[in-house]
C-alpha cells in the first residue's frame, strides 16, 4: 500500500524512485524521532500513574521546617499575686466630725501629709491652757535658780520648780497627742484610693477613711516547689503577665525567698520586685511568673504544630533527603551523544520549574521540653537541620512519601503567640 500511494512502479525512472525512497527514509526517521521525545517528555509520569494503578502508595503534599537551634533560657513557672510594698487602710483613732478633707480620690501623697483633720477645737484649747502653764512653770524655775544661785532660796524650793515644769511640759505634749489624734497623716509615700469620708461626717474610732498604697515599687508574691529551692537565687530574673494587661510582660528581680518548705503543700514562698513605674500593676492582681534559672543553653526546637501528641508518645514526621541522582554516562559513539542532547532539549522545560520529587516520610519518637513562643524544645530523638513536618500530619502513617510544598506556610511564632 505504501508503494502504491507513492507510486513506486518497478518500470519508474530512477531518479524518481531515490527521490521517493529519501522521502520515506525522512519520514520514518521524524516518526522515530518523535516517538523518543514523548517518552522522554510523559514517560516517566505515565509510568509512575501505571505504578499507582498497580498498588503504589499516594503521594501527600505537605509543608516542612527544617530543625533549629536556639538559645534556651531554663525556666520555671508559677501563679502570683501582687502585693504592695507597704499599705494600709488609714482609721479614725477617735470618735470625731470631720471638719477638712485635704486629699482626693487616687492622688499621690507624700510621707507626713495631712489627708483629713477632724474635730480638735476643744482639744486645742486644753492645749494652749497646758502651754500656758508650761511657760509659767519655766519662769518660776528660772527665778528659783537665779535667787537658789544668791543664797536665798533653798535647794529644795529650786527642785520643786524644776518638777513643777516638767510636769507643765509633759501635759503640754500629752495634749498635743489628743490633737495629733485628730489629724489623719500619711505614714509613707504612695497612692491613695477612694475617698469614704466627706466634711461634717461624724466617725467612729476604727472606721476606715481610705486605703493606701505604695505602687513604685511592687510586689509579687508566688509558690514554687519544693524541687526549685536548689535552683532559687537572689537576682534572678523575672518575668510576670497579667490577663489584665494581654501581650505586656513587667521585668523584675527575685529580691527573697522562704528557706524553709511548707510541710503540707511542699512548697515555698518566693518574693519577685517590679520597677513598676507606669504603675499599671496593683495589690491582689492575679498573675502569671517566669523565673530564669541557670545559664543559656542551645538546644534543637521545631514549631509546636509540628509535634503529633499521642498517648505512646509524642512524635513528628520527619522527611528523608531525596536520594542522589544517578550518574549519567555519557554514550561512547557520536551518534549516541547526539541522541542524548536532543532528548534533554525536549525534555526540559524552561517555562515551569520542575515538580518536587516524593520524598519517604519517618515517623520518630521524640522527648519534648517546653514550650515557648509557638516553639518546643526537643531533647532527644530529632537533631539540627532535620526536615520535619509542620502541616499535614493527619494524612502521613510510617512508610509514607511527600511531596514538600512551602508556598502556604503555618504562621510564624510571633503571630502563634498572640492566640
Amino acid at each position: 500500500m505504501l508503494l502504491r500511494s507513492l507510486n513506486l512502479k518497478p518500470d519508474a525512472p530512477h531518479a524518481a524512485r531515490v527521490r521517493r525512497l529519501t522521502i520515506i527514509a525522512a519520514l520514518t526517521f521524524v516518526a522515530i524521532f518523535g516517538l523518543f521525545a514523548l517518552y522522554a517528555v510523559f514517560g516517566k509520569p505515565i509510568l509512575e500513574l501505571m505504578k499507582m494503578g498497580k498498588g503504589g502508595m499516594p503521594v501527600t503534599t505537605v509543608s516542612a521546617q527544617a530543625a533549629e537551634a536556639r538559645p534556651w533560657q531554663q525556666t520555671l513557672s508559677a501563679v502570683g499575686s501582687v502585693v504592695a510594698v507597704q499599705g494600709a487602710d488609714l482609721a479614725a483613732e477617735v470618735d470625731s466630725t470631720v471638719r477638712e478633707v485635704k486629699f482626693t480620690s487616687g492622688q499621690d501623697v507624700a510621707a507626713g501629709d495631712i489627708l483629713v483633720r477632724l474635730d480638735d477645737e476643744i482639744l486645742g484649747a486644753q492645749l494652749r491652757a497646758r502651754q500656758a502653764d508650761a511657760d509659767n512653770a519655766e519662769r518660776e524655775f528660772q527665778r528659783s535658780a537665779k535667787l537658789t544661785a544668791q543664797g536665798h532660796v533653798s535647794q529644795s524650793a529650786l527642785d520643786a520648780a524644776r518638777s513643777r515644769r516638767d510636769q507643765a511640759v509633759a501635759a503640754v505634749a500629752q495634749a498635743q497627742a489628743l490633737v495629733d489624734q485628730k489629724l489623719i497623716k500619711a505614714p509613707f509615700a504612695g497612692r491613695t484610693g477612694v475617698r469614704r469620708v466627706a466634711v461634717g461626717q461624724f466617725v467612729r474610732q476604727g472606721d476606715v477613711i481610705v486605703t493606701l498604697q505604695t505602687l513604685k515599687p511592687i510586689y509579687v508574691n508566688f509558690d514554687l516547689p519544693e524541687q526549685a529551692l536548689s535552683q532559687a537565687s537572689v537576682g534572678q530574673a523575672v518575668v510576670v503577665t497579667s490577663d489584665t494587661y494581654p501581650g505586656e510582660k513587667f521585668a523584675g528581680k527575685l529580691t527573697s525567698f522562704d528557706p524553709s518548705i511548707s510541710p503540707t503543700t511542699r512548697t515555698f514562698l518566693a518574693q519577685a520586685t517590679l520597677g513598676n513605674e507606669d504603675g499599671k500593676l496593683a495589690p491582689g492582681m492575679f498573675s502569671r511568673v517566669t523565673l530564669a534559672v541557670g545559664a543559656p543553653a542551645q538546644v534543637v526546637t521545631v514549631p509546636e504544630i509540628a509535634v503529633t501528641y499521642s498517648l505512646s508518645g509524642d512524635s513528628v514526621f520527619v522527611v528523608s533527603p531525596p536520594p542522589p541522582p544517578p550518574e549519567k554516562r555519557t554514550p561512547a559513539t557520536f551518534w549516541g551523544r547526539m541522541w542524548a542532547k536532543i532528548a534533554a532539549s525536549f525534555a526540559s522545560d524552561t517555562s515551569a520549574p520542575a515538580p518536587a520529587k516524593p520524598q519517604p516520610v519517618e515517623q520518630r519518637i521524640v522527648k519534648l521540653g517546653e514550650s515557648r513562643d509557638g516553639f518546643v524544645a526537643i531533647l532527644s530523638g530529632l537533631k539540627v537541620g532535620e526536615i520535619v513536618v509542620t502541616t499535614g500530619q493527619l494524612k502521613l502513617y510510617p512508610g509514607a512519601t511527600a511531596v514538600i510544598d512551602n508556598s502556604v506556610l503555618p504562621k510564624s511564632s510571633a503571630e502563634t503567640a498572640k492566640y
